[in-house]
């Protein structure tokens, strides 16, 4: 479970609110919403990663929304992989 860091989200001078979350240990997110967008920026032990959030949705939902859609990649990825591995054979 995330624990807020701020107590209230910042509101810069740029319009650009920031929301400091960690989960008590490696994790920890920023939430950035802008005039133009909003990402979700995460820290973790072994780097970075931004996730341009969708309008309209919870930061929550945005982020469960890219995680399922990255998780259907991958699985048509690895489809293709299984397929090159199989017609790989079929060749010398």
């Amino acid at each position: 479970m995330l624990t807020a860091i701020d107590k209230t989200p910042v509101l810069h001078h740029n319009s650009i609110m920031v929301a400091s979350l960690n989960d008590g240990g490696n994790m920890q997110v920023r939430v950035i919403v802008g005039a133009q967008a909003a990402y979700a920026c995460i820290s973790h032990e072994s780097g970075t990663l931004d996730v341009r959030l969708n309008p309209g949705r919870s930061a929550r939902k945005s982020m469960k929304e890219r995680a399922a859609e990255l998780r259907e990649k991958a699985a048509e990825l690895t489809r293709r992989a299984a397929l090159i591995e199989n017609a790989a054979e079929l060749v010398d």
